[in-house]
């Protein structure tokens, strides 16, 4: 003989369901602050990445591919190519992001590098020096942050070469990497730049 399932238990599972939306509810916040709601392709991000700093656990580190520095949907190509994004424009696609409050919110640093997210999106841009929002320091080493991002908080090596948490401890980033260019199209792997 089967027993159907008691109210309690009914009710309890009810507010364990109720409980958890609310959580959610309360706890979810946007990543990527820096990327417009509207503009695509500059609203797109995918492949997230989250580290949490084990000395500090309401500090988090993600990572993302992000295309909030590319050119708002170029007509022509849209158009011409069915695409929003033009491979050859050397702009950086790995974005970064910090909470330091457990992810109740986040901020997206801006730095200085290769952009296009600032031109019209009615003719193709190849791009300019501008504040961006993806990781820096790869234009001025001619050089293409390619996304695809691990990120980790960990030690610091100290000057034996050994990594400790006493020496201190960093963020660590790993993305894919191409060469710079605004005339080849963004491949990997690359055959101008092999490290």
């Amino acid at each position: 003989m089967r027993k159907k399932p008691s109210v309690a238990l009914l009710s309890a599972t009810t507010a364990v369901l109720i409980s958890a939306t609310v959580a959610f509810a309360q706890t979810s916040s946007r990543v990527t602050v820096a990327s417009p709601s509207g503009n695509t392709p500059q609203n797109h991000q995918n492949e997230p990445a989250v580290a949490i700093d084990a000395l500090s656990p309401k500090t988090l580190v993600a990572g993302t591919n992000d295309f909030v520095d590319q050119e708002a949907c170029p007509q022509q190509l849209a158009v011409n190519n069915g695409t929003c994004l033009d491979r050859a424009t050397g702009v950086g696609l790995s974005g970064d992001y910090f909470s330091f409050d457990s992810g109740r919110s986040w901020i997206q640093p801006t730095y200085t590098g290769w952009t296009n997210a600032d031109c019209p999106p009615t003719t193709l841009c190849k791009g300019h020096v501008g504040p961006i929002h993806t990781l820096p320091w790869y234009y001025e080493n001619q050089l293409v942050s390619f996304g695809d991002p691990a990120v980790a908080v960990g030690p610091i090596p100290g000057s034996n070469g050994r990594f400790a948490w006493s020496n201190g401890q960093r963020v660590y980033y790993a993305n894919l990497t191409t060469a710079f260019s605004t005339a080849v199209e963004l491949s990997f792997p690359n055959p101008v730049f092999h490290g």
